[in-house]
């Protein structure tokens, strides 16, 4: 692992933990293992440091859909190995964002960023609207709007999420992932 990742995991641990504001330069270099000079090498403040923590944070997420995701030949498995790990980080996600708030409403301000936040979005639905196609190529779902229908899962996993976040439970029960995906997949039509 280089230092650049090794200061953007401690900068993680960091923000999560205590926020943008409680969070010091100093001690996550002190976690990373370099000097405070060091952090200020690859980013120009702490700001930016976190800004990078966030599409770090991300890059991992996407990397682990992707390695769960590619575990699971059909389309249905698939779908389901992706709620369950996106459930599955819900805790982290929540931590970071909820004590970075403010920090985080001025980068969705920022044209720049709005725009790699976006364009991270876009490749996730990218990759959700690959399996439902999948499904539909396979005969395991009915041919529709593939982008819509990844809509309509992005927007299920999503709700979950927000709901808990806002009646603040610590964690989602990964194995609701089946119920979920079935209620998609079905419907609710008799």
């Amino acid at each position: 692992m280089d230092k650049r990742e090794t200061i953007l995991q401690a900068a993680s641990r960091a923000f999560a933990t205590k926020g943008f504001h409680d969070s010091k330069v100093e001690e996550i270099a002190s976690v990373a293992g370099v000097a405070k000079g060091t952090v200020y090498l690859y980013f120009k403040d702490k700001s930016t440091l976190l800004y990078e923590v966030l599409h770090y944070t991300r890059e991992k997420y996407k990397h682990g859909l992707e390695e769960e995701t590619e575990r699971y030949t059909t389309a249905y498995d698939k779908l389901l190995g992706y709620t369950r790990f996106h459930l599955a980080q819900f805790p982290n996600m929540v931590k970071l964002h909820k004590l970075n708030m403010e920090q985080l409403t001025k980068f969705h301000n920022d044209p720049s960023s709005r725009r790699r936040m976006k364009d991270e979005q876009e490749g996730m639905m990218d990759f959700l609207t690959q399996i439902v196609q999948l499904g539909m190529d396979s005969g395991e779902f009915r041919t529709v709007n593939a982008r819509d229908a990844a809509l309509l899962c992005w927007g299920a996993m999503h709700a979950n999420v927000h709901w808990a976040m806002v009646n603040e439970v610590e964690e989602i029960d990964s194995d609701r992932a089946e119920g979920i995906v079935n209620l998609i997949l079905s419907g609710i039509g008799k």
